[in-house]
């Protein structure tokens, strides 16, 4: 207690200390988010399993001087005996510049605010939204808070270096240390680096370490799972930001999506740098996420890379045991793709062909708890591999310019088409594993496809 007491006021003077002495405020540009994140959200980059972090959703608002975040968290501890608990974060900070005329630019952000804990009704939201989708309701006993109040005092110190040669716009160095005073602290250190100066594209990897001062087996979970090395990506479109992190030790990860409500008053796009689709498609009888990025036109040709995924458990599965099965199923396309503008509908129609060539992954692992972790039996099936061949066409609609929110241009588009897998027969024993289809299921040799894709062009 006494080593804890001395960190707090080491903290809290080195809080007070460097705001006071900050040379100015960091002026913002004024921003307002809605975001939730799900480990749906994994671009087929991580595994997609019930993990600790089961729901989350924020409203950020950045204002010149100052920022507000309301976080509301749904975390669930699994295993036997499972538990949940939610958390109310309501905090305030501005950013702080502690550098004048150095080859780096240094910025302060401390934070002040106040975590809830508690039954804040997630668990019940969660289960709605299993009822849509024909999932297992979730019914976890919440753990219970001697106190359930804990003060919150963050703060982070920052080292920019603006690169000399665009694109590539900075390198950056945070230290992080977030305290939940008397629940957990947590310390990180973190390197960016961003592309762009207009839609902006961030690579991170990051270090996190978890210190927990308080007996919950539902917080404990959750902070092994986040503690040690990170890595993930920032991609802000205007007026959505698409966020993803995953934690190498656990092999889990999720996405958050941001919606920005300024961006309705800005339009700021001149050019499309690079394309980038979001979506879903329909393929062997399952949805897919799908996304995709494209290089611009010439002379009406581009290059493409598309990645579908499906990760989680089947609806309506056929489970007489105690198992759960898990899918795991990815296809990675490389192409080219053809359009041809339609001048008498203005190009508000420009039809495409695709043709493309690449992967599909069939795995499944079955699962005896929530959790597929060492320290649980559970078993994998082996992921199996197979070339494919795809062909589509589609409509790109409305033309680059006439929907603009932020540095993108915002589109639609729709298409249809084929995929093929030489060894279909091999794929259909592997995907017949998954429990749900019956014995006599079988992969077609040419399995159709459709589906919708939101387009952005970046303006970088």
């Amino acid at each position: 207690m006494r080593i804890k007491r001395v960190i707090i006021f080491t903290f809290l003077s080195s809080f007070l200390l460097t705001t006071i002495f900050a040379l100015e405020i960091q002026k913002n540009e004024p921003r307002i988010f809605i975001s939730s994140a799900n480990d749906r959200f994994s671009y087929g980059i991580s595994q997609n399993k019930d993990d600790q972090l089961t729901g989350s959703s924020d409203f950020l608002f950045i204002l010149p001087n100052f920022f507000i975040d309301i976080n509301e968290n749904s975390i669930t501890k699994r295993t036997y005996p499972g538990s949940r608990y939610d958390e109310l974060i309501i905090k305030s900070g501005t950013t702080l510049r502690l550098s004048e005329k150095l080859p780096v630019d240094i910025l302060f952000t401390p934070q002040a605010g106040f975590c809830l804990l508690g039954n804040f009704g997630m668990q019940a939201a969660q289960n709605i939204i299993h009822k849509i989708y024909k999932i297992n309701e979730v019914n976890l006993e919440y753990e219970h808070f001697q106190k359930p109040f804990a003060p919150l005092i963050n703060a982070q110190v920052s080292f920019t270096y603006t690169l000399p040669f665009p694109p590539f716009e900075k390198l950056q160095l945070d230290f992080t240390s977030d305290n939940l005073i008397f629940y957990t602290t947590s310390q990180a250190v973190t390197f960016n680096t961003t592309l762009g100066t207009k839609s902006t594209f961030k690579l991170f990897a990051s270090y996190k370490w978890n210190q927990l001062h308080v007996d919950s087996p539902t917080l404990k979970a959750y902070k092994k799972e986040t503690t040690g090395f990170n890595y993930g990506f920032g991609l802000d479109a205007g007026l959505l930001k698409f966020d993803y992190i995953t934690f190498s030790q656990t092999k889990n990860g999720n996405g958050t999506l941001s919606l920005d409500f300024l961006s309705f008053k800005k339009h700021n796009w001149q050019q499309t740098d690079v394309h980038f689709f979001t979506g879903f498609s329909f393929l062997i009888n399952t949805k897919f996420l799908e996304t995709q990025v494209q290089t611009p036109s010439l002379n009406n040709f581009s290059i493409y890379l598309n990645n579908k995924y499906v990760t989680g458990f089947p609806k309506n599965c056929i489970n007489p045991s105690e198992y759960r099965y898990m899918r795991d199923y990815q296809i990675l396309t490389m192409g080219i793709k053809y359009e041809q503008p339609l001048d008498f509908l203005r190009n508000w129609v420009t039809p495409y062909v695709e043709l493309g060539t690449g992967i599909a992954s069939f795995g499944i692992t079955r699962l005896t708890n929530h959790l597929a972790t060492p320290a649980l039996d559970s078993y994998e099936y082996k992921t199996k591999y197979f070339w494919q061949l795809e062909a589509n066409i589609g409509l790109d609609i409305i033309p680059p310019g006439t929907l603009n929110f932020g540095n993108a241009a915002y589109g639609l588009t729709v298409f249809a088409g084929t995929i093929f897998i030489p060894e279909h027969e091999k794929a259909t024993n592997q995907i017949i594993q998954d429990t749900y289809r019956t014995p006599d299921w079988q992969l077609n040799t040419f399995e159709f496809k459709f589906g919708f894709m939101l387009h952005m062009g970046l303006d970088f």
